[in-house]
């Protein structure tokens, strides 16, 4: 989708624009020189995500993407991968500002567009934990109440975020919602990777089988014939 295509929400609206008209994201980081900058100042690089910025969205409770205070209900912008382990390593926004991403945003809208590998400028912090560079091509949008903020003990150090039980979840894909059949093909290919990072941090190949079944259980409704969920658990 085009900017023209989807409503901006006035939090959105509210947020500095980007040379080709897109909004900023209140986390990322505004470059002048090669050196950040106070929003609104230089350039914004859309691959860095301000530390500052994710320390206030800690202490103060703030939106991810619009940086205004969050209520009781918060949404996350989860992976396949992150839907089974229910870890993340962004914080929580507004249900409309997620939303609005899953439609705009070019990574979340556009799975094949290829990734900018032009240098970065300053100095980076990597996102914490491990992660994978492959994009899934189909994300989940899970509301919940919170989550649980603690120290990753694997890959990058830093804050990640265990996610509470969702209230609901749904399945987007190109600006569209995803179908069952996407989601489950997504799950199968994320499931060898997840499986051995998981028995390597001690998990035992039943408790992983259990909680990778839990992650079936969210899978878009609609078809019913069970082959999806055999895709995804084989």
């Amino acid at each position: 989708m085009s900017l023209d295509d989807y409503p901006m929400p006035d939090r959105i609206k509210a947020l500095h624009r980007a040379p080709n008209g897109y909004p900023v994201p209140f986390f990322v980081t505004w470059l002048d020189d090669g050196k950040p900058q106070r929003e609104g100042v230089g350039l914004p690089d859309f691959r860095i995500v301000d530390p500052e910025k994710m320390a206030a969205c800690l202490r103060l409770n703030l939106c991810w993407i619009c940086g205004g205070p969050l209520g009781r209900h918060h949404a996350f912008v989860l992976g396949p991968m992150c839907v089974v382990t229910r870890v993340t390593s962004e914080p929580g926004s507004h249900q409309d500002c997620a939303l609005y991403a899953m439609h705009v945003c070019p990574f979340l809208a556009h799975p094949n567009r290829r990734r900018n590998e032009r240098p970065f400028q300053t100095e980076i912090v990597a996102a914490a934990g491990e992660h994978s560079l492959a994009n899934p091509g189909v994300m989940a949008l899970w509301m919940t109440t919170g989550a649980i903020p603690f120290r990753a003990q694997r890959g990058q150090p830093g804050v990640l975020f265990n996610v509470n039980p969702p209230t609901s979840v749904s399945w987007w894909r190109e600006g569209r919602p995803a179908t069952r059949g996407e989601v489950a093909d997504a799950l199968h290919v994320a499931r060898p990777k997840l499986r051995a990072t998981c028995e390597a941090d001690g998990m035992s190949p039943t408790e992983f089988d259990v909680m990778f079944a839990h992650a079936i259980d969210y899978l878009p409704r609609g078809e019913t014939d069970g082959q999806d969920e055999q895709s995804a658990r084989a």
